[in-house]
């Protein structure tokens, strides 16, 4: 193409450029202007006209210098490496253009900022916290320049101010960036350093109403409602008690006049220390404080500190058995003291004391003597401590009727129906008058036959003990058979001893030959006949 550009052509083009250049100079328009590619960016129409506003001629490296010169603030962030174009490295030392380009039109954009790329650490106010999640609009005016957001909390946050600007502008002394609620205030820094559970405490309860000047420091300001004593101990709470919680208090009871030992550690102070006794010097004896609670009723003394100790009431120290003549043992440790000591006021229980309770068994158990008396006043030489009915020591062989065989296992009541001992009967008859089988025909000295070891074992011998030796046949005959009626008592048994007694009906002979049966009969049986010499001769001598 270039090869057929001829003189004549570059001479015709030459022309056209003079004219064009005359047109604009006719016009007042710029040499520039007619080379500008493209209009300018609708923030920098205004200098469409002034190209030196941003061009030096037949220089480009002081373009920079003219753009910073015109947006000064940009220019004092880069030399003062502040704001996004003074920390961003992808900035420094790059030209303006590079990234703001120019000429694309009223409606470019040559600002060239995404917001959701911006990383907001290479600006003056990183985000931290809860200003991650804040959306850019709420910081931001729309249609202001990026730059002129607020960087101080109170200007964005003046609404938000509780405090209503009491404690400065500072929030960021107190508060951070994860929440208003989260305060980071260092009280220790106050002349009110908190410790301990004034720690958990929240503002209000000592700031009410957000009021935090000309607080009061004083226990009782605050803790008046809650000073138990009353004002008793007046409003220095600080001498006794500490911000580690009421119950631990410095005060020393030991250092008084009455040391606190055993429950007296645990009492509530006002126990002692009461609107009535305001100012009053406190008696320190046990009595003063417990006389209600002394159920013996003043019957030992007002010393209690002789039995019992501060410990408590039922840690008793007073040892009955050691401190007395009476050693409590078995059942005598479960009654209360006023069992025995019943009325009366005494000085005390210890040996030495004059008037001692009474010892003997009858002195406390008179009501309780079933024997009414018939067997003494010295109990304990058959019953113990341990029960009345437990353990009875009583030898029965010692007295008038010495247990043996069966009788060692009967129990008291069977023949002792009331507790009258000494009336009870002693013969055999007064307690088995029912197991008599002979029905009172062989007397009442059941003892004659009979043993302890039972009725079945008895030893009467007919032929021995009596004058009717009993043979044959009679051996075999029932007691009642021959003993028929009752008598009252053994010696009285009188039975005849012939045999028409007894067998009288049964005599075939109807008295023909007497009554001595035994001339001709035998006890074997009436059967069994032994006629005798002497009557076989009285027949021969009456044969005719």
């Amino acid at each position: 193409m270039w090869s057929r550009f001829t003189c004549t052509d570059a001479a015709r083009a030459a022309a056209a450029l003079l004219l064009a250049l005359w047109a604009l100079s006719a016009s007042a328009a710029p040499l520039e202007k007619l080379l500008m590619p493209g209009k300018l960016a609708q923030a920098h129409a205004k200098y469409e006209d002034d190209c030196a506003q941003c061009h030096t001629s037949f220089s480009k490296s002081e373009q920079a210098q003219l753009c910073r010169s015109c947006h000064d603030k940009i220019d004092a962030d880069i030399r003062t490496r502040k704001g996004f174009h003074g920390l961003s490295p992808a900035v420094q030392g790059v030209e303006c253009r590079q990234c703001h380009s120019d000429h694309k039109g009223r409606e470019a954009d040559i600002v060239g900022l995404v917001p959701a790329l911006l990383d907001h650490k290479l600006t003056d106010f990183p985000l931290k916290g809860a200003h991650l999640k804040t959306p850019c609009g709420g910081c931001h005016a729309q249609g202001k320049p990026l730059r002129d957001a607020q960087g101080t909390c109170i200007e964005c946050h003046r609404d938000d101010d509780v405090h209503k600007t009491q404690m400065g502008q500072k929030c960021q002394d107190c508060h951070g960036e994860q929440s208003w609620r989260k305060s980071e205030f260092d009280h220790d820094k106050t002349d009110f350093p908190l410790k301990d559970k004034h720690r958990d405490v929240a503002c209000a309860s000592c700031h009410p109403d957000r009021k935090y000047e000309k607080t009061p420091k004083a226990c009782a300001s605050c803790h008046g409602l809650q000073d138990r004593h009353g004002g008793l101990f007046g409003d220095r709470c600080a001498d006794c008690h500490d911000t580690r919680g009421w119950a631990e208090a410095r005060f020393d009871h030991g250092k008084t006049d009455f040391p606190l030992q055993g429950r007296h550690r645990s009492a509530e102070c006002h126990a002692c220390h009461s609107e009535r006794t305001r100012g009053q010097q406190l008696p320190t004896q046990c009595y003063d404080c417990h006389r209600g609670s002394d159920i013996h009723q003043g019957r030992f003394g007002r010393q209690c500190a002789q039995c019992h100790s501060s410990d408590g009431w039922s840690k008793k120290a007073f040892d009955h058995d050691r401190d007395t003549s009476f050693a409590l043992r078995g059942a005598h440790r479960k009654p209360d003291c006023g069992a025995c000591h019943a009325g009366g006021t005494v000085s005390g229980v210890r040996k030495s004391d004059k008037k001692a309770a009474a010892r003997a068994c009858i002195d406390c158990h008179r009501a309780d003597d079933t024997h009414r008396g018939q067997q003494g006043d010295r109990c304990d030489n058959c019953h113990q401590d341990k029960s009345w009915r437990e353990g009875v020591r009583f030898d029965h062989d010692l007295t008038r009727f010495p247990l043996a065989g069966l009788h060692a296992t009967v129990p008291c009541a069977e023949c002792h129906v009331d507790d009258a001992y000494r009336a009870t009967a002693q013969a055999c008859k007064a307690c088995h008058a029912d197991d008599d089988t002979h029905k009172g025909t062989l007397g009442g000295a059941c003892e004659s036959c009979h043993t302890p070891a039972g009725w079945a074992r008895w030893s009467f011998d007919h032929d021995r003990q009596t004058d009717y030796p009993l043979e044959s046949a009679h051996r075999e005959a029932a007691c009642g058979a021959c003993h028929r009626d009752a008598v009252a008592r053994t010696s009285d048994i009188e039975l005849a001893s012939d045999c028409q007694a007894c067998h009288a009906s049964d005599d075939a002979h109807r008295g023909g030959f007497g009554s001595n049966c035994a001339r001709c009969h035998q006890p074997t049986s009436f059967s069994d006949v032994r006629v005798s010499s002497q009557i076989r001769d009285r027949r021969s001598r009456e044969a005719p």
